[in-house]
C-alpha cells in the first residue's frame, strides 16, 4: 500500500478528480441527477478547498456512477487497501466538517514528518 494512503483516502480533491474521470470514461454529462446527490458547488469546495465530504455522500456518489466506494474514496480496490484504514476512513467520515479538517491537518503533519525522516535515512 502506498504510504500516502491516508492521504488519498482524506482528500477531496483526489475524490473530485476521481469522479470526473468516471464521468468522462463513461461518456456522461454532468447529468442533473448527479447534481441532486452533490451540488456543483460543493464539489467545487471539495476540489478547490480540499474539505472531506461526508460517507453518505460518497456512497450515493459511487452508487450513481457504478464504481466502488472504496475506489472512489481511495482510488484503490478495496483489496488493496487494509480493513484498519477502511474503519478509519468510515469513523472520520461520520464526524463534523471541522473535526475531520483537524484530522486532515494531523494526518498531512505525520506524513511530512515521515517523509522528512525517510530523507535524513
Amino acid at each position: 500500500m502506498p504510504d500516502n494512503v491516508l492521504y488519498m483516502v482524506f482528500s477531496g480533491s483526489n475524490l473530485v478528480d476521481r469522479i470526473n474521470k468516471t464521468i468522462d470514461r463513461k461518456g456522461l454529462i454532468r447529468d442533473p441527477d448527479l447534481y441532486n446527490i452533490v451540488p456543483s458547488g460543493t464539489l467545487s469546495a471539495w476540489k478547490n478547498k480540499g474539505q472531506i465530504p461526508r460517507i453518505d455522500k460518497i456512497c450515493n456518489i459511487a452508487d450513481f456512477l457504478g464504481v466502488s466506494i472504496v475506489w472512489l474514496i481511495t482510488g484503490e480496490e478495496a483489496a488493496n487497501i487494509d480493513p484498519q484504514t477502511l474503519k478509519m476512513a468510515q469513523d472520520i467520515s461520520s464526524l463534523s466538517l471541522e473535526d475531520r479538517e483537524d484530522i486532515k491537518v494531523l494526518i498531512n503533519h505525520k506524513l511530512s514528518k515521515q517523509h522528512a525522516d525517510k530523507k535524513k535515512d
